[in-house]
């Protein structure tokens, strides 16, 4: 997913996945193009319903990472669980500034906002041309590594347990988790060089504009990065994130199973430590099967975007030209917004314990909002109980 424009003479082209999408805009003539059909239809998607789903995306990761924070979340959990549950932290910070760019991107991307082809200074709006692709693939990336490798652990926490209990652990989670995010940056370097600024004297002032970088100078090399990167970016996380979801979904069930068994054939006097090992279990469970529905939602959501886009950009040229393509481009787009900003819904379906404790957490809200109201109502009414006891004269006795 990026939002990325580029001026190409006289009129603004928005590329946003790699797409080029037509805006309407002012040519150096001063006319102004009317919109077609799909173009107003694409417009609707980027600035309000994108707009939409980065603001609950932002206000869902930012409760995610509260919840998530609480101790008493992680109170039942093993080593291992914990492993993963760091994960689910990290990949809430990376979704939140996937969040963060676009917003930034539906804000200075798309038509007039974005600045027009030239600019009297080098403000945010020629910064955001320059660099808010690499940026938004960055955290992108982040993300999606984020999720094979708490996938990949998984997986061995579940189907290789004496292993697991020798690799995964604090360290494994911290190096893995580091390794991710500079592996990251890393390797979208090369999206900070497609594109640089240069300035012209326009007789007294100095106009700054958008100019192709040394990546997109050299076709070939960029062509070879394109498919480095939908083979390390796509393509083996995908692979990696199918296998270690079959084998969760496997290793659930027969889990489930046996679990079932054993409390059928459980006599009385064994109950409470059967009890421990099952709050054990449970703890387990929750946190494969909230990865579970997390690898699903972002296998539908956000892969076959990635794949169109892809392959569209390899297989012809002319195709980024239609309505109907630059259309769908845009549902795609939507869709793998909707990727990194649902996990906060997901949480709340499918983990119980998460929302007990958002629960607590609104409780606790709600009570903090009501205590000074409380207190300024008692101490009301102890103020006129003692002015009664003052102002009341006593009776004599008759």
């Amino acid at each position: 997913m990026n939002f990325n424009s580029t001026e190409l003479g006289a009129e603004h082209i928005l590329q946003y996945n790699g797409t080029k999408m037509r805006f309407p805009n002012e040519s150096m003539s001063g006319s102004l193009s009317p919109p077609s059909f799909s173009e107003v239809i694409e417009e609707f998607i980027y600035t309000k319903v994108i707009l939409g789903v980065c603001v609950f995306g932002i206000g869902g990761n930012l409760l995610n990472l509260i919840v998530l924070s609480q101790k008493s979340l992680m109170c039942t959990m093993k080593r291992m669980e914990k492993s993963a549950h760091y994960g689910l932290i990290a990949l809430a910070v990376s979704d939140l500034f996937v969040c963060l760019t676009a917003l930034s991107s539906v804000f200075y991307g798309i038509g007039k906002k974005d600045g027009g082809f030239a600019h009297a200074s080098f403000d945010f709006r020629l910064v955001h041309k320059l660099y808010s692709s690499g940026v938004i693939n960055t955290f992108i990336l982040s993300s999606t590594w984020l999720t094979a490798t708490m996938a990949v652990s998984r997986y061995i926490a579940i189907c290789h347990p004496l292993r697991a209990r020798q690799i995964i652990g604090k360290t494994f989670t911290v190096a893995s988790l580091v390794l991710v995010i500079l592996g990251s940056v890393m390797f979208n370097v090369p999206r900070f060089l497609r594109k640089e600024p240069q300035s012209i004297d326009t007789g007294g002032s100095r106009m700054y504009f958008v100019y192709p970088g040394p990546l997109q100078r050299n076709p070939g090399i960029e062509r070879a990065y394109s498919w480095a990167y939908f083979t390390l970016g796509i393509a083996i996380p995908l692979c990696v994130l199918i296998f270690s979801n079959v084998k969760l979904v496997l290793a659930l069930r027969s889990s489930k199973k046996l679990r079932e068994e054993t409390s059928i054939r459980q006599p009385s006097s064994a109950q409470t430590a059967a009890d421990t090992e099952q709050n054990g279990d449970k703890s387990a469970s929750r946190i494969t099967l909230t990865l579970i529905v997390i690898i699903i939602f972002f296998v539908l959501l956000f892969v076959p975007p990635e794949l169109l886009n892809f392959f569209m950009e390899h297989a012809t040229s002319d195709v980024y030209h239609t309505d109907v393509f630059n259309v769908a481009q845009a549902i795609g787009n939507l869709l793998q917004t909707i990727n990194f900003a649902l996990n906060f819904v997901l949480y709340c379906i499918v983990n119980k314990h998460f929302r007990h404790t958002m629960y607590r957490l609104l409780v606790c809200l709600c009570c903090r909002a009501q205590s000074p109201t409380v207190e300024s109502t008692g101490g009301g009414r102890s103020a006129s109980q003692k002015m009664t006891k003052m102002t009341v004269p006593h009776t004599p006795r008759e």
